[in-house]
């Protein structure tokens, strides 16, 4: 694979990474407003199943990320 490729490939797992990040803070968020403000256990059901979607989508991400940098990665 030539280097430019392998750079691009990098960036957009990384790019799809952080949405996926973004996803899960997103969704904790939401379950924090129903858990404080709107007592809707259907629909908190409902946001904890997307979350944890999300989640097999960021680990999978992350896989991505060892395997095309091994050495970069770093998850704060």
């Amino acid at each position: 694979m030539k280097k430019t490729n392998k750079n691009k490939i990098e960036e957009f797992i990384r790019v799809d990474h952080a949405g996926e990040r973004g996803a899960i803070k997103i969704y904790e968020g939401q379950l924090l407003a129903l858990n404080t403000l709107v007592k809707n256990e259907e629909l908190k059901k409902i946001i904890e199943e997307m979350k944890e979607h999300e989640k097999e989508h960021c680990e999978y991400f992350e896989n991505e990320i060892k395997k095309y940098s091994p050495k970069e990665f770093k998850i704060n």
